[in-house]
């Protein structure tokens, strides 16, 4: 494993308390570049946003929280992604399937339809994305647990409200 394309090893004074981290036999470079891009750009403003737009409108929109029973849908290549320990691709299936409810969102712009109260088609969207980001927070929980936590507990309470902020913003 290399840092910035250096050597990482215990002996020769590196992080090597990272080489816990990593799969056995692979290559892997680390860089504080590549996690800072990866900590804005997948958990804050994907993730992270997401959660707190969602939960915002609901809120405004007086929605009650989901209440799932049964088997919960896994995104595509999650469990074959597991069976073969691979978890970097299971992940990658969550933040895959996280897009589009992004999208949706950014594009139907509920917002606009919370103008003069909850309209049904609204709420119905509402509902949907609610759902789905619970669902997804089911099958988040092996790789963030108190995240998936946090946002299955905003979701789930008896009226939906605005979750704090899942990752901080960095400086």
């Amino acid at each position: 494993m290399t840092e910035n394309g250096k050597k990482i090893s215990k002996s020769a004074g590196g992080s090597g308390d990272l080489l816990a981290h990593t799969r056995p036999y692979e290559d892997t470079d680390f860089s504080l570049s590549r996690l800072d891009t990866v900590y804005r750009a997948d958990l804050a403003n994907t993730l992270g946003n997401l959660c707190s737009r969602l939960t915002a409108l609901c809120e405004t929109a007086g929605l009650a929280g989901v209440h799932q029973s049964g088997p919960l849908p896994s995104p595509e290549g999650y469990h074959e992604s597991l069976n073969r320990f691979r978890f970097d691709l299971a992940a990658a299936s969550l933040w895959e399937a996280f897009g589009p409810i992004n999208r949706e969102i950014a594009e139907q712009c509920p917002w606009e339809g919370l103008e003069n109260g909850p309209s049904k088609l609204v709420v119905d969207r509402l509902r949907d994305w609610t759902e789905r980001l619970a669902s997804l927070a089911y099958w988040l929980q092996p790789c963030l647990p108190s995240t998936a936590s946090r946002i299955t507990e905003a979701l789930t309470a008896p009226q939906v409200r605005k979750c704090r902020p899942l990752f901080p913003k960095l400086s």
